[in-house]
Formats: C-alpha cells, sequence, structure tokens
C-alpha cells in the first residue's frame, strides 16, 4: 500500500479548510467547490475540469483571491473566447464587489487600440483576452509581464480551443497551441479550464 506524504494530505481532503477568501456578504464557496480551490492555491500549475455550472470561474477567481492576498500572484491573465469575457468581468464584480471597470480590462482591440491598452495593464487585477490576440502578442505580453514585475497567474478558460499538440501547421507557421505553451513558461502559475 502506498503511503501519501504528509505534504499532501490536504490535498484528499474533500472539504479542506481554506484561507479567507474576500467574498462578497452573504456568498461562500459549496463544498465540492473547496478541494478544486484547494488544489490550485497549494498545487503550482492546474486544472479544473468540472462539469458546465459547477462555478469554475467562481473557483479560480476565489484561488486568485487566496494567492494574491498571500502575495504569491499579483496579476490574472485569462485567455478565452470572446464569449467568455462577460462572464469573468461581471462574476469578479459581483462576487467580489469589485468595480469591473476598475479591476478588469479586456485587452482586445486593432493594434494601436492594444498599444493604447498596454499603458493601464499593470494597475488592473484581471485582464482578459483571447487565443488570437494571445498568439499574436506572444512576445509583447512576455515583455509587459517581465516589465511590470507581475506574477502571473495564467488561466486558459475553454482549453479545448488550443487542444492541437502539433507543433507547426502544414504551412511550417507555429500553432496557436504551441505559441500559447510558450507563453506559459513565463507565467508564475498556470491553471486550464
Amino acid at each position: 500500500m502506498r503511503r501519501i506524504s504528509p505534504d499532501l494530505v490536504h490535498l484528499k481532503n474533500k472539504n479542506p479548510e481554506l484561507p479567507k477568501i474576500e467574498l462578497k456578504e452573504g456568498i461562500s464557496l459549496r463544498p465540492f467547490q473547496k478541494m478544486p480551490v484547494n488544489h490550485m492555491v497549494t498545487i503550482p500549475n492546474t486544472a479544473n475540469f468540472s462539469i458546465p455550472g459547477s462555478g469554475k470561474t467562481l473557483m479560480t477567481l476565489s484561488s486568485f483571491n487566496i494567492l494574491k492576498n498571500k502575495n504569491n500572484i499579483d496579476q490574472m491573465w485569462v485567455i478565452g473566447p470572446l464569449a467568455s469575457f462577460k462572464a469573468w468581468e461581471t462574476d469578479y464584480e459581483y462576487f467580489f464587489d469589485k468595480p469591473k471597470s476598475k479591476h478588469t480590462l479586456r485587452y482586445m482591440g486593432s493594434k494601436l487600440e492594444r498599444k493604447q491598452l498596454r499603458k493601464n495593464l499593470k494597475d488592473k487585477d484581471i485582464i482578459i483576452t483571447s487565443y488570437g490576440t494571445a498568439t499574436n502578442d506572444l512576445d509583447l505580453i512576455k515583455l509587459m509581464w517581465q516589465v511590470n514585475g507581475k506574477k502571473i497567474l495564467l488561466v486558459l478558460d475553454e482549453s479545448h480551443h488550443i487542444k492541437s499538440i502539433e507543433g507547426t501547421t502544414k504551412d511550417g507557421n507555429e500553432t496557436s497551441s504551441s505559441k500559447i505553451i510558450k507563453l506559459g513558461k513565463y507565467a508564475d502559475k498556470r491553471c486550464i479550464l
């Protein structure tokens, strides 16, 4: 019989005690949401493939809140399809009582628009962008992370959008999957949903 390391025993607990999460009064995690949050704040890189409607966004935002309060992470970057942007903004605003206009930023638009947005990235908690924009601005994003000196939590929402494991396309270009994997190496912590 295999013994579990004492350091990992807390990962087996289905309803672990978590550090304080600054959720709005009257809001709390459900017991089944606590273990994934515990994993995310304990393990360097995680995945959450819970069923639709289980609160993956809330679990991820709660984990970010814990990590930010522990000074393990400064900023969360969410890469996902455009349809996911609103949920990240509204859930952060609703569950944590943080005005989205002050705490979140959509990094998108034309090259000129993105250039203007880069001036405001440093002061935001959550940056939300698409897979297309992230792959187009890969080097700029890596540079921003280094220049701003932020400890980054990189979240890939709807990660099936980069499920290809091929490194190059038929034309010899680098795939989105390959680029996002490269970007992930510059983040301090990673999570796929």
